[in-house]
């Protein structure tokens, strides 16, 4: 996760260029107006170093292979010296190729290409020491002048680290990270020959460092891959003929769980309040013999899904009544973005990937929302379904499968098969009894925890936001009664997890 925050950037902590293990991932797109784009990633690799005329070098190589099989070839040399990064090109000399490009430049035109050679075999390719706006960061190998026109900070790994922006006279522009370099065209982009025909364009894909991802470009779905969100096709929600499948679970004063498998699905069309839906039914019957109860309408728009609940039924999917419209999910967010549900939920957009379903690649938000389906974790209605407000009262939702046209495209793993509440790993006959009371529920600012079993004392409670995100982590009281102190949450609703020596306990709870 980034944020970019206005701090006092000349006071913070210079982050220097890495020396060893770190890799640039870039995009290299070429073609021209007689054949198509083709694209492959370029991967550069900081390894070992070496000295030249002097001056010792971490060396830069291409790997011109795979993750499993790399086949590496020196490209260059990075050096940092007060601040500067500078790059020595080991090969493009060899060719005479910049020379040519070279010449071009009225301030060259006159060198010879031993001349060239000598004096611009390195390059400045950053200097950390401006701090003025209308600086200028680097010049280009043909004269062109890349000026910075915005300083700020980034928070990437609990570190803030200086951050340009910066354009040339071309009206060209780049983000220049301390630690990283460009993020924009990629280390090497700007100071890479363009070549005199056809289309040429780098676009930083991702910066790691001893094999984890520090910092990825928010437009593309991976690391390792040239694959951005733009070549995925959007994946809409179904309009029929599609089934989500939710584990229930449910107790009232200190009963045994009660559960059942809710199954909703898409039944033809329905008009409310002059705007069409999908109608939502729940199956109250049995798979064999169904009977469809109306429960609300689905609709898409923009990228927007959005859900009628409503009240009243009949065996043949009568009106809905009495409703009101809420966003289930927005689909045109980004990293940061905050989606809001209602008044007491919300949540904010941390991660952004790609899960494979089928034969396609669906956009998935913080590992649970995806595409065309919705919430893989609690299941399609559990973020806007009202919790009842009795102290006494327990709940759980659970997604277990996502079913078009007959076929599962996606089940939670946890669960035996699509249509069952049987867990893969069965536990106790006890173990979807209550260990712990809690209330009061809702709870303002104490909430109180009750053991029910003093053969097996809690160990330590985590409350967690409606998306996971832990926000208190406390270790617990072996006595019968312990208090929780929520005063300093947001009104909202979490859930609280209760470890014990050998399972946990889920509890679900609305802050006021």
């Amino acid at each position: 996760m980034l944020l970019v925050l206005s701090i006092g950037v000349n006071a913070q902590k210079y982050i220097p260029f890495p020396t060893e293990n770190s890799q640039w991932n870039i995009k290299l797109s070429k073609g021209d107006n007689y054949t198509p784009y083709s694209c492959e990633l370029l991967k550069y690799v900081l390894q070992g170093d070496t000295i030249y005329n002097g001056k010792t070098y971490h060396k830069l190589y291409f790997n011109a292979g795979t993750l499993e099989k790399p086949q590496y070839t020196i490209k260059g040399g990075l050096c940092e010296i007060n601040k500067q990064i500078f790059y020595h090109d080991f090969s493009i000399f060899k060719s005479g190729y910049l020379y040519n490009i070279m010449q071009k430049s009225n301030e060259l035109r006159n060198c010879t290409k031993n001349q060239l050679m000598t004096v611009s075999d390195e390059f400045l390719l950053y200097d950390f020491n401006k701090t003025k706006i209308g600086d200028t960061l680097f010049t280009t190998p043909w004269g062109n002048p890349i000026l910075i026109s915005g300083i700020d900070s980034v928070l990437i790994q609990n570190q803030y680290r200086k951050r340009y922006t910066c354009g040339s006279l071309l009206g060209e522009y780049d983000y220049v990270i301390e630690g990283i370099g460009s993020v924009k065209q990629g280390l090497l982009g700007a100071i890479t020959p363009m070549p005199m025909c056809g289309g040429y364009n780098w676009e930083f894909v991702c910066f790691s460092q001893n094999g984890e991802s520090i910092y990825k470009n928010p437009d593309y779905v991976d690391c390792n891959s040239s694959r951005s969100w733009k070549d995925i096709p959007y994946v809409p929600f179904p309009t029929e003929n599609a089934q989500w499948n939710v584990f229930y679970a449910s107790s009232y004063n200190d009963s045994p769980m009660d559960t059942t498998l809710l199954q909703y699905s898409l039944q033809g069309d329905t008009t409310i309040n002059g705007t069409v839906y999908r109608k939502m039914c729940r199956n109250i019957g049995t798979i064999a013999n169904p009977i469809y109860k109306s429960v609300g309408g689905l609709r898409e728009q923009d990228k927007k899904i959005y859900y009628y609940s409503g009240y009243g039924y009949t065996k043949y999917i009568g009106p809905i009544i009495n409703g009101s419209e809420k966003l289930l999910y927005d689909f045109n967010k980004k990293i940061g973005d905050v989606v809001a549900i209602d008044q007491w939920r919300g949540y904010t957009i941390t991660k952004i990937d790609s899960v494979k379903i089928g034969n396609e690649y669906r956009k998935r938000y913080n590992d649970c929302i995806i595409e065309g389906i919705g919430d893989v974790n609690q299941g399609l209605l559990s973020m806007i379904t009202d919790i009842p407000t009795c102290s006494m009262c327990h709940f759980e939702w659970h997604f277990v499968c996502f079913s078009q046209n007959g076929e599962s495209l996606f089940k939670n793993p946890i669960y035996v098969d699509c249509n069952s509440v049987l867990k893969t790993a069965l536990s106790d006959v006890k173990a979807n009894i209550p260990l712990v009371k809690i209330s009061p529920n809702p709870v303002k600012d104490i909430l109180v925890l009750e053991s029910l079993n003093t053969d097996l004392p809690c160990t330590s409670v985590e409350v967690m936001d409606v998306m996971g995100k832990s926000v208190k982590s406390i270790p617990i009281s072996s006595s019968l009664e312990s208090k929780l102190d929520l005063s300093d949450c947001n009104a909202g609703i979490y859930f609280v997890m209760l470890k014990f020596k050998d399972k946990t306990e889920l509890h679900k709870i609305i802050k006021i």
